[in-house]
């Protein structure tokens, strides 16, 4: 099994993330659009980068962007899927079928539901996913 976490940019809790990932390990690391900035908070080096950067800061995105193994997913901001459902793509293309996703739940309302929607996008491709937070787990 080939164990993926997807940072995503709604609501995190870092403290909680920053244990969670001292206590878990994970094959691959897709970060979102603002979660780039999650990321880079958390120390974690992505191995793939997804959205239309409509929410991170540009200097973020330039310093990865200097990165050159990792592998970007760009696309426009006019698109039928979430920037969360385009990176669960990602992590399943690059062979995961394990998902933990951090920075889910929370937030926005509309996101929130989307991002439970998207555990039966897994579940129809064989793939163990969940939203993790300090108080959920969601799968």
């Amino acid at each position: 099994m080939k164990r993926g976490l997807i940072i995503t940019g709604g609501t995190l809790d870092l403290e909680f993330a920053g244990q969670y990932l001292k206590d878990h390990s994970f094959d691959c690391v897709v970060s979102v659009d603002g979660g780039l900035k999650y990321t880079k908070e958390l120390d974690v080096m992505p191995h793939a980068i997804v959205g239309d950067f409509d929410t991170i800061h540009k200097e973020i995105l330039d310093e990865y962007r200097q990165i050159p193994s990792i592998l970007w997913d760009v696309h426009k901001p006019e698109k039928d899927e979430t920037d969360t459902e385009l990176a669960i793509n990602t992590a399943v293309k690059l062979g995961c079928d394990q998902l933990v996703i951090l920075g889910a739940t929370g937030g926005r309302l509309d996101h929130e539901w989307s991002n439970v929607h998207l555990l039966k996008t897994c579940l129809d491709q064989n793939v163990d996913a969940c939203l993790l937070d300090r108080q959920n787990k969601v799968s």
